[in-house]
Order: C-alpha cells, then sequence, then structure tokens
C-alpha cells in the first residue's frame, strides 16, 4: 500500500469507512432501523463494527495470520452489504421516525470541523511518545510482529501496562493487516473517528431529550473541554467514553421504546467498554446498579420467566469479553500494579492505609479542575447546580427522571475514581496529572446529556 496522502486515503477506506459499513449491517440486521436516525446508525455501527472485526482479528493473530490482512477490508465489506440488504428485505415492522430539523445538525457539524481539523495536524506526527505509542501501538506492534513464543517476553519487555485491554491495539491490528506491514501514522485514523462517533451520538442524545438550544451549548462546552485534546491520539479514553454513553443511551431508549434490539447493543457497548480500558470493570458495574435501581424506583413491569432468560443470554457478551481478558493476561502473566502492588498491598487495603493523608489532595485536585474552566468547562459541578434547581421544582417526581439516573452514573464513577487515586501506589502528584483529566473524560459525555435534560428537557414522541 502507497505511502503518503494516497496511503492515508487508503487507510481511512479501510479502517474507517468499511467497519462502520459492516457496523451498520450488523446493528440493521440486530434490528436498528434506519428511522432511529443517521447519526444513531453511524455511531452504533462503528462502534459494533470495529468490535465484531477486532474479535475475527484477535482470532487471525492467535491462529498465525492464515490469510493475507487485505482480506480483512473487503469481506467486511461484502458482509456488511449483505447484512444490509438482508435486513432491508426482512419485512420487520418499522418504528415511528425521528424528525430532525436540519439547523438541529449545524452545531454538530460547527464541532466537528476542528475535530478533524486538530486530528489532521496531530498525524504529522508518528506514534512515537506517550501512552498511545507505549501502551497502545507498543502491544499493537507486538501482537502482529512476534512470533507466539516471544509474545509474552516481548508485553512485559517492550510494552508499558501490557495488562491493559486488547481492543484498540486489534484496530491498530486491522490497519497493519490491511497495509500489509506496521504502520506509524495510519494507524490513528480508525481510533481518532471514534470522536466522531461519539459527537454524532451526543447529538442524537441530547437532541432526542432537551431543547436543540440548550444541546447545541452543551456541546459546544463538551467540545472545548479535555475532549479537545484526548480527540487526537490513538489512545483509549474516547474509545471508553464512547461506549460508555452507547451503553447508557441504548438502555435509555430500550426503556423508551420496548424495542429490543436497543436491549442488545446495551449490551454490545458493555463489552466495548469492558474491552477499552481497565477502568470498564468499575463503569459497567456502575451503570447497571444506576439502571436497576431507577427502574425499581419507577416501577418497572414484572417480566416473564421467558423474556428474562431471552435477555440474560445477552450476558454472556460482555461476561465473554472479560473472560478472555482474564485468560490473555493470565497466559502471559501480566498484572496490574493498581489491583496489587509490589509490597503485596491489595488497593481497599490502600485506600484505607492512605485516606487521612491523600483524601485531601485528591479533593483539592478535582475542586481545581470543577472551576478549571479550559479544563472542565464547569459541566460536572453544573450537573449539580441543575440537580437541586430540579429538586425544588419537581420534588418526588425526580425519580421517574432519567436525567438522574444519569446523574447518578456520573458520580459514582467520579467518586469511584477518586477512590482509585486516594489507594495509589504510584506517586499521587503524578498521577493525578497524568491520569486524573483524561479518565473523567469516560463520564463527561454523559454528564452532559444528564444537564441538558435537567435544563431544558423535551417531551419525547416515542
Amino acid at each position: 500500500m502507497p505511502e503518503g496522502l494516497i496511503g492515508y486515503g487508503l487507510m481511512i477506506l479501510c479502517t474507517v469507512i468499511v467497519p462502520g459499513w459492516f457496523g451498520v449491517g450488523l446493528v440493521r440486521a440486530m434490528g436498528l432501523r434506519a428511522t432511529s436516525g443517521v447519526r444513531i446508525t453511524l455511531a452504533y455501527g462503528y462502534l459494533v463494527g470495529h468490535l465484531g472485526l477486532a474479535a475475527v482479528m484477535w482470532l487471525w493473530l492467535l491462529l498465525g495470520k492464515p490469510f493475507p490482512g487485505w482480506l480483512f477490508p473487503v469481506t467486511a465489506a461484502v458482509a456488511g452489504t449483505l447484512l444490509y440488504l438482508r435486513a432491508r428485505t426482512s419485512g420487520q415492522p418499522r418504528v415511528a421516525r425521528e424528525h430532525s430539523l436540519w439547523w438541529v445538525l449545524v452545531p454538530l457539524v460547527i464541532v466537528l470541523i476542528p475535530v478533524l481539523d486538530a486530528a489532521a495536524r496531530w498525524n504529522v506526527n508518528p506514534l512515537l511518545f506517550g501512552d498511545e505509542s507505549l501502551i497502545w501501538a507498543s502491544k499493537a506492534k507486538v501482537w502482529f510482529s512476534a512470533q507466539a513464543d516471544e509474545r509474552g517476553l516481548l508485553l512485559k519487555n517492550f510494552v508499558e501496562h501490557p495488562d491493559y485491554p486488547m481492543w484498540n491495539p486489534l484496530i491498530q491490528n486491522l490497519s497493519f493487516a490491511s497495509a500489509g506491514r506496521v504502520l506509524h501514522w495510519e494507524n490513528r485514523l480508525p481510533l481518532q473517528a471514534f470522536s466522531v462517533a461519539l459527537l454524532m451520538l451526543m447529538s442524537a442524545a441530547m437532541t432526542r431529550r432537551s431543547h436543540p438550544i440548550i444541546a447545541a451549548v452543551v456541546m459546544f462546552a463538551f467540545a472545548g473541554s479535555t475532549f479537545a485534546m484526548w480527540s487526537q491520539v490513538a489512545g483509549s479514553d474516547v474509545l471508553l467514553a464512547c461506549a460508555t454513553l452507547a451503553c447508557v443511551e441504548a438502555l435509555l431508549r430500550w426503556r423508551e421504546t420496548g424495542e429490543q434490539v436497543w436491549w442488545r447493543l446495551a449490551f454490545c457497548a458493555a463489552a466495548a467498554m469492558l474491552a477499552s480500558k481497565n477502568e470498564g470493570t468499575l463503569l459497567v458495574p456502575v451503570v447497571a446498579v444506576a439502571f436497576a435501581a431507577h427502574w425499581w424506583l419507577a416501577g418497572a413491569a414484572p417480566q416473564s420467566l421467558g423474556q428474562v432468560l431471552r435477555r440474560a443470554l445477552w450476558l454472556l457478551l460482555p461476561l465473554g469479553t472479560w473472560f478472555a481478558h482474564f485468560v490473555h493476561n493470565s497466559t502471559y502473566e501480566l498484572g496490574n500494579t493498581l489491583v496489587k502492588d509490589t509490597s503485596g498491598r491489595g488497593m481497599l487495603t490502600r485506600i484505607t492505609e492512605q485516606f487521612s493523608t491523600y483524601a485531601p489532595q485528591v479533593g483539592q485536585f478535582f475542586y481545581e479542575y470543577c472551576i478549571d474552566v479550559t479544563r472542565s468547562r464547569w459541566i460536572l459541578p453544573a450537573t449539580l447546580l441543575a440537580a437541586i434547581a430540579v429538586l425544588c421544582r419537581e420534588r418526588l417526581r425526580v425519580r421517574r427522571s432519567p436525567a438522574f439516573v444519569l446523574l447518578a452514573v456520573t458520580w459514582m464513577t467520579v467518586c469511584g475514581y477518586l477512590l482509585v487515586f486516594v489507594g495509589t501506589p504510584s506517586d499521587l502528584t503524578w498521577h493525578l496529572g497524568t491520569a486524573a483529566d483524561r479518565i473523567l473524560l469516560h463520564v463527561l459525555p454523559v454528564a452532559c446529556v444528564s444537564l441538558a435534560m435537567m435544563i431544558w428537557p423535551k417531551k419525547l414522541e416515542v
């Protein structure tokens, strides 16, 4: 495959457009109708398409690359077309169309232009420094280039944090396989495109449930937060943020419409959360607990045993993802120092022992983050102020408001992350400075949707 601008064009085709088209076919086959909206279809299609291709890619690498890598984009394009055509002719009932005026999309376009421009400018730099190189690209290169008997040694000596999940490296391996060689620039492209998918998902979620003016203001605020920096790099934080919002949005739509496709997409997104970063093991239970509590308080209708069992089968997807990651780390004897440090202390032990000395510094850092408009755009404190205003106005009816389940997801996650910093085995100042902004981004889109819903909610037409 040629290098330069032509190579970029081919990589965009093979690793962005084709996986997206394959995913559109998959989600349409799962029951998602085009009437749910172009933004939703493209966002979920891109996420599910890359998730499905990553599973096949991992099997391909484990089997020693039994066929040429260029077959991945070719086969995915054909499969996506067949799935799409099959869904169109399946005769499934249509759902109510979401009517969106063209000017509702203007804020999304305005936000996308600088995001794409910043990504293009960043791509003049090869992946040589920072987490995008030392963790993610290094792991991708080991898996693509190393022999099976050398893989474990290289993971431990060539990769920082080799225990991290595999989805990001497998996405980069799709670009390597498509090109037929290891790349140093173009492998950013499919990961940068997740920023576009995230913004599409946010736009669709907010304009569905809040006034377009508020949706636009919140979207602009989010685009000017730390997202502006992390959207350019080949890390996994935007990846996890996109998967988290996708899970939350699917669960909301399942309750709003009753369509089973949203239940399926929610568990696909939960699997993506676990495959993105280790923080997914905190986020998935938080989302599950928050939504279960909300549905119980709102008086969820009882389900038959058959319905419960059929829906429970989709649990196998995130459970299988977690188990595959567990087997990977056990096979290569990879561990995470946050779970157990070199002295043998576990996370809970460190939190207990270090709370009195570390908690004030963690609290101070978080306070400074919240009031720093250049980093947070005041989104997190604004959610609390909006919640107080809604509580004063609505009182007991709040328990039925989906905005508050999103608020619970946001702040339960924030509290969990802050406790992790209290229990860090590393230097606290260094750990806060290098990680806090990035991981708070994981729930910032969820906070934005919650904020827009509380400020100016819109009655749904389901």
